[in-house]
């Protein structure tokens, strides 16, 4: 018979960074969708984070557009800082046009 764990989180401590793809290209419509998770000190994702992130890129690229799913927010999407809702945050880049070399993803810095 199979189980499982629930796991109480604890303060937010860490940001994770998944991006759907390692590499994009630098033509005018290639896009990088980086989704960032606030977990604890032990990795445990905190569903109520409500943490302000800023975005940059290093490199060149930039941000186009930061959601986070809440239906009530009225930060515009063009927002390079957004707050975390339900300890998630959504950043979509794009490199240089024309540089072919690039590769772009957002980085988080805490707020």
């Amino acid at each position: 018979m199979g189980g499982a764990e629930v796991h109480t989180s604890g303060a937010p401590a860490v940001l994770e960074l998944e991006a759907d793809r390692a590499a994009i290209e630098a033509d005018g419509r290639d896009l990088s969708f980086v989704t960032v998770r606030v977990l604890d000190r032990n990795g445990v994702p905190v569903p109520r984070a409500n943490n302000l992130i800023r975005f940059t890129v290093e490199g060149p690229g930039e941000i186009v557009a930061t959601d986070n799913g809440d239906p009530t927010s009225f930060v515009p999407f063009p927002s390079h800082e957004r707050e975390a809702f339900n300890g998630l945050v959504l950043a979509t880049s794009e490199p240089e046009r024309g540089r072919r070399d690039a590769s772009s993803s957002p980085r988080p810095a805490r707020g």
